[in-house]
């Protein structure tokens, strides 16, 4: 999600303020972040921002880090300073230094997201009424298929969603350029 190329495919939308974070000319830490006004978000045009550390820095160095950026940024005129911290599973070390420094230097948690995860390799059982849903969509002949009609799902996200007031993050464009990257990236 920090590639640069991924990141930018909404760069009309925010004005990216991604930070690098150095200590005696060593790379230690990378915060992608967008800014708005007097707010820095750790960044808000991606599901969660963080900083991506090396992996030989230490709690004392990730708490530097928090500080050099709190100091930068004021100095910029920055006000305020919204972290969306890595979910763990994504985490290539499990110690969590930078919500440790968060707490060491005072922050607010304002937020907490949920973070689902399914690990296929020990797959949840599926529950009676889960395999009544399946048989009954196989009755109805339901299938599932591979689809690119990206403007016929907006259009269905759409309806689903404004009964809850809301609207899809996503543009057809966005999402055509998107699964695009991704068949690029991984496959």
């Amino acid at each position: 999600m920090f590639k640069r190329d991924f990141m930018e495919y909404h760069a009309d939308r925010f004005n990216d303020a991604s930070l690098m974070i150095h200590e005696d000319g060593v790379l230690l830490a990378v915060l992608p972040a967008s800014r708005k006004d007097d707010v820095l978000t750790s960044h808000a045009g991606l599901t969660y921002g963080g900083l991506v550390l090396s992996q030989k820095v230490k709690a004392d160095a990730v708490l530097t880090c928090l500080e050099a950026i709190a100091s930068f940024t004021r100095a910029a005129g920055v006000n305020k300073i919204v972290y969306k911290a890595i979910p763990f599973i994504f985490a290539m070390q499990g110690a969590q230094e930078d919500l440790y420094a968060l707490f060491r230097v005072g922050a607010t948690l304002t937020r907490r997201d949920l973070s689902s995860v399914i690990y296929l390799k020990r797959r949840l059982k599926l529950s009676k009424g889960r395999k009544w849903l399946i048989a009954r969509a196989k009755k109805n002949s339901l299938v599932m298929t591979k689809s690119t009609n990206w403007e016929g799902f907006v259009e269905l996200l759409s309806s689903v969603l404004e009964r809850h007031d809301a609207i899809p993050v996503h543009s057809a464009a966005e999402l055509a350029l998107l699964s695009d990257f991704s068949l690029k990236t991984f496959h």
